[in-house]
């Protein structure tokens, strides 16, 4: 998942649950770089989400403004049923 905060925030906490329960999945966190820009923050979980499942996603952080916090829900769709082919 990407999210787009724009330029000139700084991050202090960030997590991923299943929504209702408090423990966060463990995720990767990316704050900008050369080659995603400077402003881009991109989180993702190591594992595959779990289909038909809400999820919460919360962001911290600091603006020149002051305090901000971002937090919104999202359900996966049913599973694949893998009949695609590759190749």
């Amino acid at each position: 998942m990407e999210i787009a905060l724009g330029q000139g925030i700084t991050v202090s906490s960030h997590q991923i649950v299943v929504d209702g329960t408090t423990t966060p999945l463990t995720h990767i966190w990316l704050d900008g770089d050369s080659t995603l820009g400077s402003s881009a923050k991109v989180l993702y979980t190591e594992a595959p989400l779990t289909a038909n499942t809400t999820y919460r996603v919360t962001i911290d952080g600091t603006t020149s403004a002051g305090s901000v916090h971002f937090e919104w829900a999202f359900t996966t769709g049913a599973a694949s049923t893998g009949t695609g082919r590759r190749g």
